[in-house]
């Protein structure tokens, strides 16, 4: 082979492999570019993600404060007015009666019931915890109902006892807790009632309300 076609090999050779270089460089730039938009797409999603969780966290804290200085005006306007009572009798279930307003009436409620005892006093307390009453025992009539539906369809308690828990069952025991609660008598038979009415032995619907 001549000196020419040799110097024509390596210049062949050579572009062949600068071309490979510079091939493999833009490939080499195009990745880091293309990690480099994904980098920053995780980020702008983690920053957009955290954002919307801080705004969820100060809307929840600023509803509880709300709630709180409404449950607040609610109890000092009827201490102020003597809980609207006629007799000493009164004044205690009525003080009662406030502290589970304060419980149980969303912040729209309270604020509607402040408004209204500053401008009709007693008869928006007593007209108040009536409505109150009424939900309640309305929704007691719909779980002792939804309760004889499950224990109807729920074939061998002994066999259904080990079975994981429904959606209905476990929403059944949080609510017979909340309408029940536990310390008197006449509450602890109304839940025992409700309570033996589902496809669950009483005694493990008893031992998981003392784990709450």
């Amino acid at each position: 082979m001549g000196g020419g076609a040799r110097i024509w090999q390596k210049s062949h050779y050579c572009k062949r492999k600068i071309s490979f270089l510079i091939r493999r460089e833009e490939e080499e730039r195009l990745r880091r570019e293309e990690e480099e938009r994904e980098r920053k797409k995780r980020q702008a999603e983690e920053a957009e993600a955290k954002a919307r969780q801080e705004a969820v966290r100060k809307e929840k804290e600023a509803q509880r404060k709300t709630l709180k200085q409404k449950r607040k005006k609610l109890r000092t306007l009827c201490r102020d007015n003597d809980f609207f009572a006629e007799s000493e009798d009164e004044k205690v279930r009525n003080m009662s009666e406030v502290d589970r307003l304060c419980e149980l009436l969303e912040a729209e409620e309270l604020d509607a019931l402040n408004g209204e005892l500053q401008t009709e006093g007693r008869a928006a307390l007593l007209r108040s915890i009536s409505m109150v009453n009424s939900r309640l025992e309305k929704e007691k009539m719909e779980m002792i109902e939804t309760a004889a539906k499950s224990g109807g369809s729920g074939g061998d308690k002994s066999s259904a006892s080990g079975s994981p828990w429904s959606a209905d069952e476990i929403a059944l025991l949080i609510k017979a807790v909340n309408l029940f609660p536990a310390g008197k008598e006449e509450k602890e038979k109304g839940r025992t009632n409700l309570l033996t009415k589902t496809i669950r032995p009483v005694s493990i619907l008893y031992y998981c309300i003392l784990k709450i």
